[in-house]
């Protein structure tokens, strides 16, 4: 894994949900936090569904408070943390790692 980084640096780019993440060198979380922020703008503001912009300040705090626990933690264990994206298992999206029972639906579809 990365090495800590800057903490004037990490303080500026964890006020961006992921990019903090992304500054640490955890890529996949980084991405995955913007992408969630991006999916709830855009679904919020074209389907009219206010109450969905309630979760923006929920991911911006998460990660805000996710960048500082990183940087926080002690060298051993911050070189330890595997980089995965958030909400899915990595796994998912390998598809030669699909188990039998897991490609038969996929053969239907072929």
């Amino acid at each position: 894994m990365a090495n800590k980084k800057n903490g004037f640096w990490t303080f500026i780019f964890s006020l961006i949900p992921g990019a903090g993440e992304m500054y640490m060198g955890f890529f996949k979380q980084g991405l995955s936090l913007m992408g969630l922020c991006a999916v709830v703008s855009i679904v919020a503001s074209f389907l009219g569904i206010e109450e969905l912009m309630i979760l923006l300040p929920l991911i911006w705090f998460y990660s805000f408070f996710h960048v500082h626990h990183l940087r926080s933690l002690p060298p051993e264990e911050f070189h330890a943390l595997e980089d995965k994206i958030l909400f899915f298992d990595d796994r998912d999206f390998q598809l030669g790692t699909l188990t039998e029972n897991r490609k038969k639906p996929l053969r239907w579809c072929w």
